[in-house]
C-alpha cells in the first residue's frame, strides 16, 4: 500500500471530521477565541449587510471576559468569579452583579442586559452543532489560513443541511484546523422566505466568519477579568432599550445633528454649510454589496435633482480613504463624500446601526426620511419625499 493511499484511508470521512469538531467545542473548557464575522441578506423589496467582531476569553463558567462590537449595538460582559458586570456602550450603561451561578444562565437585567448574554452564549465554539441535520459534506482542496499569523492548513469542508422552517437550502463550507479539530473560517447561505408572514417573497442570507486568533487550554497570567466603567458610563438595575426602528422614527421632524469631516479630497465641511437646502445623506461602504448596488439608482436621483437643489452627502468610515477614493473614481460619481477621520460619532448621532442608510433632511434643517437598506421600497420612500418638497422625479 502507498503512504499515499495509507493517508488516504486514514482520513475520516468529511461528516466524521464535523463530529469530531463537535465533540471537541462540547468539551471545551479554557480558550481565548477572536472572530471577525459578516452577513447580508435580501429580499425581493430590500437588502442588508452588517459586519461584527468579538472576543471571548472563559476561565471558567464565573471567570471570562466578552467583548463584541455589532451594528446593533456593542456589549461587554465581565466577570471574576464574585461580580458579573454586564455594559452596552451604546446605551453608556452597565450593570454590577454578584454571581449566584454559571453566566450563561443569568435571566435579568432588562432586554439589553439579557442581549449581552445572549450574544455571548451564541460566540461559545459549541453553540451550534455542524454535524446536525447533515445531508452530506464533501472535501474540497486544501488551503492554508493564519491563526494569529501562523499559516495552518486546513481541510476544507463543503456541507448541505436539512432545511428548516421557512428554508428551502442550507450550505456551509469550513476551514478546519485537522491537528486542533477547530474552525479557523466559515461561510454559508440559506435560501427561502424571510418569515411566516411573507411566505410568498424570496429571501437569501449569506454570512461568514475569520477566527482570527484562537487558542485552546490554559491562558497566560496576566487575564483581565475586571471591569472598570468609563466615566460617562451610568449603573442601572436593567439596561433597557427600545427597537432599532423606534430610534429612528425618533429622529424624524427633529432638528438633524450638525456635524463636520473632510472630503475625499480633504476638504472641510458642516451639514450646516447647507442651510437652507434640502440634503440627503448616504451612509456607506465599499466593502458593503447592497450600498453597491444602490449606487446607480443613487446615482440617477442625483442627476434628476442635483439642479433642483439637492445636495447628495456620501458619508464613509468603515475603512481605508484609498478605498472610497477609488470606488468613487472608478465609477464616475460626482457627489460629494465626506470621510470621519473620527469612525463612528456621524452615525452614532444619527442612530445609524447599518449600511446603507439614506436620511433625507429638509430645507429648515429637519429629518424627514429615514430609510435602512437598499431596494424598491427605500427608493420610492425616498423619491415620494422628494416630491412633496417640490422636485419632480421621473
Amino acid at each position: 500500500m502507498s503512504f499515499f493511499l495509507f493517508l488516504l484511508l486514514a482520513q475520516p470521512d468529511a461528516a466524521s471530521l464535523l463530529k469530531q469538531v463537535d465533540e471537541n467545542y462540547s468539551n471545551l473548557k479554557v480558550f481565548h477565541i477572536e472572530s471577525d464575522s459578516y452577513s447580508s441578506s435580501q429580499t425581493d423589496n430590500s437588502s442588508f449587510w452588517s459586519r461584527s467582531r468579538s472576543t471571548l476569553i472563559l476561565e471558567s463558567p464565573t471567570r471570562l471576559r466578552y467583548d463584541s462590537s455589532e451594528p446593533n449595538g456593542s456589549y461587554q460582559v465581565v466577570s471574576d468569579g464574585k461580580t458579573l458586570w454586564r455594559a452596552a456602550k451604546h446605551l453608556r450603561q452597565f450593570i454590577a452583579s454578584p454571581i449566584i451561578g454559571p453566566v450563561f444562565d443569568v435571566k435579568d437585567g432588562g432586554n439589553e442586559g439579557m442581549s449581552a448574554i445572549q450574544r455571548m452564549r451564541f460566540t461559545m465554539p459549541g453553540s451550534r452543532k455542524r454535524a446536525a441535520r447533515l445531508l452530506k459534506a464533501e472535501y474540497l482542496e486544501d488551503e492554508t489560513l493564519l491563526d494569529s499569523g501562523t499559516p495552518v492548513r486546513c481541510k476544507v469542508v463543503d456541507a448541505e443541511y436539512q432545511p428548516v422552517e421557512l428554508q428551502t437550502q442550507i450550505h456551509r463550507k469550513y476551514w478546519i484546523d485537522p491537528e486542533r479539530l477547530i474552525i479557523l473560517k466559515e461561510s454559508g447561505y440559506s435560501i427561502g422566505a424571510p418569515n411566516f408572514m411573507r411566505p410568498y417573497e424570496n429571501f437569501r442570507s449569506e454570512s461568514s466568519a475569520t477566527y482570527r486568533h484562537v487558542h485552546l487550554g490554559k491562558l497566560p497570567a496576566n487575564q483581565n477579568f475586571q471591569f472598570d466603567p468609563p466615566s460617562n458610563f451610568g449603573e442601572v438595575d436593567k439596561m433597557e432599550a427600545g427597537m432599532n426602528r423606534a430610534r429612528t422614527i425618533d429622529m424624524i421632524g427633529k432638528p438633524a445633528p450638525n456635524f463636520k469631516a473632510d472630503t475625499l479630497d480633504g476638504v472641510s465641511t458642516s451639514l450646516s454649510d447647507f442651510k437652507g437646502k434640502l440634503v440627503l445623506l448616504d451612509f456607506w461602504a465599499t466593502w458593503c454589496a447592497p450600498c453597491r448596488d444602490q449606487m446607480p439608482k443613487i446615482a440617477k436621483l442625483y442627476d434628476q435633482t442635483r439642479d433642483q437643489g439637492l445636495v447628495l452627502l456620501g458619508i464613509n468610515d468603515d475603512e481605508s480613504i484609498e478605498k472610497p477614493i477609488e470606488y468613487m473614481k472608478q465609477h464616475a460619481y460626482q457627489w460629494l463624500n465626506l470621510f470621519e477621520s473620527k469612525p463612528g460619532s456621524i452615525r452614532r448621532n444619527f442612530a445609524v446601526d447599518g449600511i446603507p442608510t439614506l436620511i433625507l433632511i429638509d430645507r429648515e434643517g429637519k429629518v424627514i426620511e429615514y430609510q435602512v437598506g437598499s431596494g424598491t421600497e427605500s427608493e420610492e420612500k425616498i423619491r415620494a419625499a422628494l416630491r412633496k418638497q417640490g422636485l419632480k422625479l421621473d
